[in-house]
């Protein structure tokens, strides 16, 4: 009878092992099932040319992010995001265009994949406007996200 009761609690302490192990996988996935912590973002920083930061802003949205939702798709990056400077008298940038890569390697990785993707693309001029016209690309960095 003992040896019965030992035998079911260590089934039962297995199965609270198991499922805080599956628990703590799915807490520490993203939306695609994948875990973050070998991913990096690119951070490029944009300013508008005089009077165009809503027309750069329509451009990313169009062209960028058209070809970065199919690099989502096909699993290439995880995540894009815009940001924009709240304080537009302070800074250097208007813009900020996030992506998350799955990896280290970041774009190196992807690059071959990517281009196939650009190369389908067909760039959508806002106003007659293609990006050199609308800003430029003030710098670039590459960083890591922790969650607290």
């Amino acid at each position: 009878m003992r040896n019965t009761i030992f035998k079911y609690i260590r089934i039962l302490l297995a199965a609270i092992v198991i499922g805080c192990s599956m628990l703590f996988v799915a807490v520490s996935c993203n939306k695609n099932g994948t875990t973050t912590k070998n991913h990096i973002w690119t951070f490029t920083y944009l300013k508008a040319n005089e009077n165009q930061t809503s027309n750069l802003k329509t451009f990313i949205e169009k062209n960028w992010f058209v070809m970065d939702r199919i690099a989502v798709d096909q699993k290439l990056i995880n995540n894009y995001i815009l940001y924009e400077n709240a304080d537009d008298t302070a800074a250097d940038w208007d813009m900020i265009v996030a992506v998350e890569y799955f990896s280290r390697e970041g774009y190196s990785e992807i690059a071959s994949q990517f281009e196939e993707i650009r190369q389908k693309h067909q760039e959508v001029k806002i106003k007659g406007l293609g990006f050199k016209d609308l800003g430029k690309v003030i710098r670039s960095e590459t960083v890591t996200k922790n969650s607290y």
